[in-house]
């Protein structure tokens, strides 16, 4: 069935992905989103102009109606389409490197720490991880013209349909496409610069086909606001340039984390793509000069795609999860690396520490979610059990004010790795998640956010810790993780 350097992809990359995702198995901690779908079992993707994450999580659940937790199911299949796609990839366009190297570069794409957020969820994973998976199929060795471009058209559609953040990658893999063709010398500057206009067409034609089938599903003030392009305007220009600002530092937090040899790798990525362009026989003509100047230029164009896509949006959201597209510049570099060092030894100085590191990332934060969730059970618990003994009926207002504590293993973590705070977050700030969080103990009690802690100055205290002070009155239950200032 498969040949025996696609078994040793496959096993490869299967153990390596396994590994590197067991900290997040074993967490096992409704992530954001998950706390209201695993409560109320709406999709609901398709609001965010995702309709095709609505239709992959309905098959998988069997069902057009209520989804429900199956965790960690979407994320093995997650991981498994991954693996398949890559499997394509490999067998189609890079498998000169060898399957072992090949398998190592596909496990360091999905083993970055801007997907560790999207690996994370237990219900948002598949269709997160399949707007990855599926741009891999359009580069997978397809000859023939027209179908290259209806595949290119098509999975350019269902990765914006399924999870839009990621379409920089489809841009990364089309120069990484250009670069690999040009330093093999298998065509002419010529084609070259015609496969990748080609790319360009499937990618504008996709992204036109996504815009008209999207503003039938987009709805609600949240999904619409933050779907909004920029003006044509200096305003605008000033936007592009402030989120890309706000973007690259918070790439360079988590980049500045990494070992040393990652910054070695990233340089010699560049020196071979200068070199690539040295070397190359062939007479010097327009659009050698053009093909030239688009690979020298390839690392920044690539690292670029990670986030500018993001910064043509008039209210982009600042998180990991949406740097999903950083996947292309990491491939590019560990690709390069690949293909132009053939001694092993160096290979492994520069590769084994980043191994080494992928894993002790991902380790830290999976044990450091676990104790997070351990944390927000306790605490959920107890206020649960204060709200219902102070109010059997379930007929008083909750309100939550302030910010809970944080697990002292979590604060450990992030103080070792400061990158890790976003990505664990704290449910109880105010009325948003921790309100949910209480529901989950079978609370009827409406449950908001509270602004003006001086309310519990009229209020008898009924509860008190050193994390937070429970007050009542005849209507309202105030949970505060501060201590109000009252004047007696």
């Amino acid at each position: 069935m498969f040949k025996k350097d696609e078994k040793i992809f496959l096993i490869s990359l299967s153990i390596m992905i396994l590994l590197y995702i067991s900290p997040i198995i074993l967490a096992d901690r409704l992530y954001i989103d998950d706390i209201l779908r695993s409560q109320y079992g709406y999709k609901n993707w398709g609001l965010n102009g995702r309709p095709l994450a609505d239709a992959v999580m309905a098959m998988v659940n069997m069902t057009s109606g209520e989804i429900v937790d199956i965790s960690p199911l979407p994320l093995l299949i997650a991981c498994g389409a991954y693996v398949v796609c890559s499997l394509a990839y490999y067998k189609t366009a890079i498998n000169f490197i060898g399957p072992f190297k090949a398998g190592l570069l596909f496990f360091f794409v999905i083993a970055n720490p801007f997907l560790l957020e999207n690996l994370s969820y237990k219900f948002d994973v598949l269709p997160m991880i399949l707007s990855v998976a599926v741009l891999l199929l359009p580069f997978c060795g397809i000859r023939n013209l027209y179908l290259k471009i209806v595949a290119g058209v098509l999975c350019v559609a269902a990765s914006l349909s399924l999870y839009q953040a990621s379409i920089g990658f489809f841009c990364a893999l089309a120069l990484i496409e250009l670069a690999i063709a040009y330093s093999r010398n298998n065509a002419t500057d010529c084609i070259l610069l015609k496969d990748l206009c080609l790319r360009a067409a499937s990618l504008l034609i996709g992204y036109l086909a996504y815009s008209i089938i999207a503003k039938h599903f987009i709805q609600g003030d949240y999904n619409e606001t933050h779907s909004q392009m920029i003006g044509l305007n200096f305003e605008g220009l000033q936007s592009v340039i402030d989120t890309s600002r706000g973007m690259n530092y918070q790439l360079m937090r988590t980049i500045g984390e990494m070992p040393i040899v990652v910054y070695a790798a990233a340089f010699l990525a560049v020196l071979f793509s200068i070199y690539s362009v040295y070397s190359r026989k062939a007479a010097w003509s327009g659009s050698r000069f053009i093909v030239s100047l688009v690979i020298i230029t390839s690392p920044a164009t690539i690292y670029l795609l990670s986030f500018i896509h993001l910064s043509l949006l008039k209210n982009p959201i600042f998180v990991h999860r949406v740097l999903v597209s950083f996947c292309g510049i990491i491939m590019y570099v560990i690709l390069m690396t690949l293909m132009n060092i053939k001694r092993k030894t160096f290979l492994a100085i520069l590769l084994a520490p980043l191994f080494l590191f992928t894993n002790y990332y991902s380790f830290a934060y999976g044990n450091a979610l676990k104790y997070q969730k351990e944390y927000d059970v306790k605490l959920s618990s107890e206020l649960a059990q204060i709200v219902s003994s102070d109010d059997p009926d379930g007929i008083k207002q909750v309100r939550i004010f302030g910010t809970q504590g944080s697990s002292i293993q979590r604060l450990n973590a992030i103080k070792r790795l400061p990158s890790l705070e976003p990505l664990i977050p704290l449910y109880y700030t105010g009325g948003w998640w921790g309100t949910h969080l209480i529901k989950m103990y079978d609370i009827k009690n409406e449950i908001t956010g509270e602004s003006d802690l001086n309310r519990a100055c009229s209020m008898r205290e009924i509860e008190s810790n050193q994390r937070y002070r429970v007050y009542s009155d005849q209507n309202r239950i105030l949970i505060a993780f501060d201590k109000p200032n009252c004047r007696s």
